[in-house]
């Protein structure tokens, strides 16, 4: 890839972030170490050197920054990415980066929740903030300051959909699928967390939880769940 003969150019591939790099230290491998003394002293130094006080502070930019040092090629995603908000307001809650491999239309790829992480005990969690073993902040079911309180209280999206159905994408049931395995079925599950998981889930999505039928019992998947959606 060539030069950018601005600071307004390289600055505008700076801004699309968030940024996945594949990476193989057979290849790049002084890249990747110039990249790794870059983020060593990036808080004191480079990270504002790179963005110039632009959004982004931080270690991404640290990797085409030292691939452009060693003069190596790559490749940079065309699409800026599309922010996602929390339904019903102003508050960002993720972005969606565009599929590499389409440069002619935006495709929608990975989500990063970079603003709110989907964790089960961030969300429902009630009293945790107080357990000596593993404290954790209060939750979002907890803050009524919280962007997404109200959702959690009154069992309602938290994605505003009007932003992915022109995209054909709807992951808000899939992450809540992820959240009830790890209340429920995974070595974190709690009887109090499970339970108001599927409770949100059904009275948000219209999912019925049951035992699993015979034939899953056959192949050894008893312990699992059978989600039924409207």
């Amino acid at each position: 890839m060539g030069q950018e003969k601005t600071l307004e150019g390289m600055m505008k591939r700076a801004l699309r972030f968030p940024v996945i790099y594949r990476m193989y230290a057979n290849r790049w491998g002084q890249a990747l170490c110039l990249a790794a003394y870059y983020n060593y002293y990036g808080p004191q130094h480079y990270y504002t050197l790179i963005s110039q006080g632009w959004a982004g502070w931080g270690d991404k930019d640290t990797f085409p920054i030292a691939l452009r040092a060693m003069r190596e090629n790559f490749h940079m995603v065309p699409h800026q990415l599309r922010t996602l908000f929390v339904n019903g307001t102003t508050s960002g809650i993720g972005m969606l980066q565009g599929d590499p491999t389409n440069n002619d239309v935006y495709m929608p790829m990975f989500l990063h929740s970079n603003m709110i992480k989907w964790s089960i005990r961030n969300f429902l969690c009630l009293g945790c903030s107080s357990d000596q073993d593993d404290p954790v902040p209060m939750s979002f079911l907890e803050k009524p300051d919280s962007p997404i309180n109200p959702h959690l209280k009154q069992h309602s999206r938290i994605f505003k959909l009007d932003e992915m159905h022109y995209m054909g994408i709807d992951p808000e049931p899939l992450i809540w699928k992820a959240m009830e395995h790890t209340a429920c079925r995974s070595v974190w599950k709690d009887d109090g967390l499970c339970l108001r998981t599927r409770a949100h889930m059904t009275q948000t999505f219209g999912h019925q939880f049951g035992p699993p039928g015979v034939m899953a019992g056959f192949l050894g998947y008893g312990d699992r769940v059978c989600i039924k959606e409207q």
